[in-house]
């Protein structure tokens, strides 16, 4: 896996003219994954791993937990944010992923808010891991435990192009034919959030008028959720 990092740099175009060099390096992930798996399947026997009980997604504790097991950190560091329109931390990779990849895998099932090991998880622990890993990647393959797009069927193509295009909401979507929206998951927080601005509310079911702003002829649309 390429990532910008310290240890080697590699042209890159940019907007203006000319290039830069951007830091590269390269993460040898084959046997870390076997430690880190083991791990992280210790960690939930531990009744640490704290996940949502509709997303199945782990909290931020749980992701704090894990990164600091994860063999040299995450890849990717956490940075002072500097301004609103200046953050540049990636998020949680490898912290983020290996709770749901686990799920997925059948390794660990959800107990409440919290994660525990499956039968077979607790026999993964004693198995050699990388057997353990191509059973996950088989079935990660097949998984519907996580979408990285939601999709928004709005009620007519007015609406749609309103929210495609108002400049508050138009960063966190995008059309997809007449009346759909595409919300990248990791955004959907902030897509919630620039609806409120312009006067609508995304419930679980449909999108509609806040009460304390302008009404719309046709305020409702369903939203649900389609793989990548």
């Amino acid at each position: 896996m390429r990532c910008p990092a310290p240890g080697g740099y590699e042209e890159a175009k940019t907007r203006e003219k000319g290039t830069k060099q951007v830091p590269l390096t390269v993460h040898e992930t084959e046997r870390v994954a076997q430690r880190e798996l083991l791990s992280v399947l210790r960690l939930v026997d531990t009744a640490k791993g704290a996940v949502s009980d509709k997303t199945r997604r782990p909290s931020a504790a749980t992701v704090k937990a894990i990164t600091s097991i994860l063999d040299g950190g995450d890849f990717y560091p956490v940075l002072p944010v500097t301004g609103k329109w200046h953050d540049e931390n990636a998020g949680p990779i490898r912290a983020f992923a290996w709770p749901l990849i686990v799920q997925a895998g059948g390794l660990a099932k959800l107990s409440g808010t919290r994660l525990e090991l499956t039968r077979t998880g607790r026999k993964a622990l004693s198995q050699p891991p990388f057997e353990i890993l191509r059973q996950l990647w088989d079935k990660w393959i097949g998984t519907t435990l996580i979408d990285e797009l939601d999709r928004v069927e709005c009620a007519d193509p007015a609406l749609a192009a309103l929210i495609a295009n108002d400049s508050r909401t138009r960063r966190y979507c995008m059309r997809a034919g007449e009346t759909h929206l595409v919300v990248p998951s990791e955004g959907e927080a902030a897509f919630k959030r620039a609806l409120r601005e312009i006067g609508y509310l995304l419930a679980m079911e449909e999108i509609r008028p806040a009460k304390s702003r302008r009404k719309a002829a046709s305020g409702k649309t369903k939203r649900r959720s389609t793989g990548a």
